[in-house]
């Protein structure tokens, strides 16, 4: 039974010994993509597509007044900080948001974040987003003659399974205004989202 151990473990240690050999190369040089890759800069990478260049209006530091429709027909308000930043080694830009609860806005806050690149098959701007309430989209966009209209689907913040269009529009280097539509029928008619908002660069 020694023998067998021994020779047991003989093989067991080899395995190890060969495996480990390429192991070591492949994390090498995988530690130094991914320092690249995760390293956001301050600049959008030359090799990223230019569609990317357009959505640099978001950089920056952003000061949001949001208005939300209530059922009953009145409003509530809502404020917001934004950050906007390249990230995934400039081929990206991530925005996070941290915003007053619309329950309770004096007490709560919830944070968003999204990050826009340019979809390497469609050519289109494509972003993820998800908050801490729970909500998780899929977004694809577009610029057309000056504004950019991104139509997302996944969770919602009521929890339908509609998709929803948000408008970015009278886009300036301190200003610029968001309003969002939706859809139950994918996207054959629309109607008012219930939200806008008004993005003022924070000095």
């Amino acid at each position: 039974m020694k023998l067998k151990r021994r020779a047991f473990g003989k093989r067991i240690a080899v395995s190890i010994f060969l495996i480990a050999l390429p192991a070591t190369a492949f994390a090498s040089e995988a530690g130094k993509s991914l320092k690249v890759a995760t390293d956001s800069g301050d600049m959008r990478d030359p090799r990223a597509a230019a569609a990317l260049e357009k959505l640099e209006f978001l950089l920056g530091d952003w000061d949001i007044a949001s208005s939300y429709a209530l059922a009953d027909g009145s409003s509530v308000q809502s404020q917001a900080r934004m950050n906007g930043h390249f990230t995934m080694g400039g081929f990206a830009i991530e925005t996070q948001s941290v915003h007053s609860s619309l329950s309770n806005p004096n007490n709560d806050i919830f944070v968003s974040a999204h990050i826009y690149m340019v979809h390497p098959k469609t050519g289109k701007i494509a972003a993820v987003a998800i908050n801490t309430l729970g909500n998780r989209k899929f977004n694809d966009g577009e610029f057309t003659q000056g504004d950019f209209t991104v139509i997302a689907s996944g969770e919602m913040f009521n929890g339908s399974d509609h998709i929803e269009r948000t408008r970015y529009f009278n886009i300036a280097e301190d200003r610029f205004e968001t309003a969002s539509e939706v859809s139950e029928d994918g996207g054959k008619t629309w109607r008012d989202g219930g939200y806008s908002s008004v993005f003022t660069r924070a000095k």
